[in-house]
């Protein structure tokens, strides 16, 4: 028998089977009625960022809810952070169960010609810097930061922001290592002693 997760993913890549199983059980609507599939409730999630829109649909499993992507399917989703929400709906009657964000990865073993993996923050810096050093490539001397064109900012404006892009990308890589095992890098003071 397959186990399935029964909460969505928090993240995933493009290309993967991801499954993941509602218990209905678990579902909370305002007329205290326990949605089940087997009753004749549906599961459905939206999911969004900037531009893109999924739509996800369960299938009855009892009266539990079975989310089932194939590969062939998520292979073209597109890859970034999205909001969700899921509802269950019979006939007329239609209720949000639940919300939260998840995270699809960019499919490697699909790119063409490579793939630029920087988070937004490290190209932005890498951009600022550039300009600073006089090396800024064209993309990167367009990249407007702040409601201003980085090839356009005076010297003040370049360094304030990247002041700010360097602790922000400081702070992306601490989050990293600590969710790797390997702490911050910063040291931790303890004193010990009677007072």
């Amino acid at each position: 028998m397959t186990e399935y997760a029964t909460t969505e993913p928090e993240k995933f890549t493009a290309g993967d089977l991801i499954q993941w199983k509602r218990e209905a059980a678990g579902l909370s609507i305002p007329t205290g009625e326990v949605p089940k599939a087997s009753a004749g409730w549906a599961l459905t999630y939206s999911l969004v960022k900037s531009g893109v829109r999924i739509a996800l649909t369960s299938t009855p499993s009892g009266d539990d809810f079975l989310v089932s992507l194939a590969a062939a399917t998520t292979a073209g989703y597109s890859p970034g952070v999205y909001r969700w929400q899921a509802y269950v709906t019979k006939t007329t009657e239609r209720y949000m169960v639940g919300s939260g964000t998840i995270e699809i990865l960019a499919n490697f073993a699909a790119a063409s010609s490579g793939y630029d993996a920087r988070s937004h923050v490290k190209k932005v810096l890498d951009a600022l810097e550039a300009k600073l050093e006089g090396r800024a490539s064209k993309d990167q001397e367009q990249m407007v930061v702040g409601g201003q064109v980085v090839g356009m900012m005076p010297i003040a404006r370049l360094l304030e922001w990247y002041s700010r892009y360097k602790q922000a990308y400081e702070q992306e890589q601490a989050a990293e290592n600590v969710a790797k095992g390997l702490g911050t890098g910063k040291n931790i003071f303890v004193r010990f002693g009677n007072d």
